[in-house]
């Protein structure tokens, strides 16, 4: 009664995740699709994208014909396509490049005769992945350190920044403060030698999966507004063509309590972009990075130091990517000039030591030559006196004869 019908593909296979993908800023995805229908007929893999203004997108197929059966491959390629300013309009709460990109893939030649599913949906999320976070990478030499659990240190008035503007020390500026150290969520702290320059490693994590190593700009502040350090570059050093900007700066301009909410991706602005006219560049240059030659410098302070940390730069990730970390600066120029001292009389004994051992060296070849040619001379006088006597008898003995 009703014409014979059969399912215009053979295989409709794919590498598609249905639990759906994220795209964060700078990355890109790849997933791919397979048909296999007879030689002859027509068919394709028709891909159907809803919100495709989020991504790039770039599809590309390779057909492989044979006597029976023509396979299509096909590459669906997604990317991010934001720019610095699309992304500073993004962390200022306007969110016209992220959300939900659906992309549906299916044989376009389809009917209810073929098994199997005909189609596929997934969804790629543009914006911040969950669970992606950064951490700030410890040295490999970093031992236990359970001593630090419950440690409590104290900050004295005059270690503190009577301007700062934040939670970690209400009231340091009239009194000492005792501050205990947060060992579970700080872990150990990095170890600094006072002299030392430091830049903290930054890298990328999914959840314990680690992503990449963090580039991007970034600053760090002090979490209980602890003075004693600074930067070892000004911003002409770091090569800025505008007057950079600084924590101070923006939590005046800002008018907020905390240095975080103050400065971030929403607000940030690269000093290597030229400005007129370019301001002082004699400042200290406050943003970090791994190409960048800014550092961290403590001068003759020491002690614990807790540092929050927050990426700066748009470009890294839609997420808000802040975090905390410990450091431990210890020596101080008196123990260097005590280590110095020492060194010194240390090398003044062994040089001493030396010049004594090569004096008597000296001294003991003298003596031995000296004594060689007294001995030679003595043998010498013995010789003659004897040869002496020995003429003495013989002359004697001729004239008895």
């Amino acid at each position: 009664m009703y014409p014979a019908t059969s399912c215009p593909y053979h295989r409709f296979s794919h590498g598609i995740d249905v639990d759906g993908y994220y795209i964060d800023v700078g990355e890109e995805l790849k997933i791919w699709a397979s048909l296999l229908y007879p030689s002859g007929s027509y068919n394709s893999v028709e891909v159907l994208v809803r919100n495709g203004h989020l991504l790039q997108q770039n599809f590309s197929s390779e057909i492989l014909p044979s006597s029976l059966y023509t396979t299509e491959n096909k590459t669906l390629h997604f990317s991010s396509n934001v720019t610095f300013e699309m992304l500073q309009v993004v962390n200022s709460g306007s969110y016209g490049t992220t959300g939900v990109v659906t992309v549906e893939v299916r044989p376009k030649q389809t009917l209810y005769a073929c098994r199997g599913p005909v189609n596929m949906v997934t969804s790629i999320s543009v914006g911040c992945p969950p669970n992606r976070h950064i951490r700030v990478r410890r040295p490999s030499s970093t031992e236990e350190c359970s001593s630090y659990q419950n440690y409590i240190y104290t900050l004295s008035p005059d270690m503190y920044d009577p301007t700062y503007k934040g939670e970690g020390c209400q009231g340091c500026a009239e009194n000492s403060t005792e501050v205990t150290y947060d060992l579970d969520n700080l872990g150990c702290p990095i170890d600094v030698f006072y002299s030392d320059h430091f830049r903290p490693t930054v890298d990328l994590y999914d959840g314990d999966q680690f992503v990449r190593e963090v580039t991007e700009d970034f600053f760090v502040w002090e979490a209980h507004g602890r003075t004693g350090y600074g930067y070892n570059a000004t911003m002409q050093q770091a090569g800025c063509a505008c007057e950079a900007q600084t924590l101070a700066a923006m939590l005046t301009a800002g008018n907020v309590s905390s240095p975080g909410d103050a400065w971030g991706p929403q607000n940030y602005q690269p000093c290597s972009t030229p400005c007129d006219p370019p301001g002082s560049l004699s400042g200290q240059h406050e943003v970090l990075g791994s190409s960048g030659v800014s550092a961290l410098k403590f001068g003759s302070s020491k002690g614990i130091f807790v540092f929050h940390l927050k990426v700066l730069d748009p470009e890294c990730s839609y997420c808000v990517l802040q975090t905390q970390f410990a450091v431990r600066v210890y020596g101080s120029p008196r123990e260097s000039l005590d280590l110095y001292v020492y060194l010194a009389v240390l090398a003044f004994i062994v040089g001493t030591v030396i010049v004594l051992a090569l004096t008597y060296y000296m001294y003991y070849k003298l003596m031995a030559g000296e004594h060689e040619k007294v001995l030679e001379e003595w043998t010498n006088k013995e010789n003659e006196e004897h040869e002496g006597k020995e003429g003495e008898e013989e002359e004697g003995k001729e004239e008895e004869k």
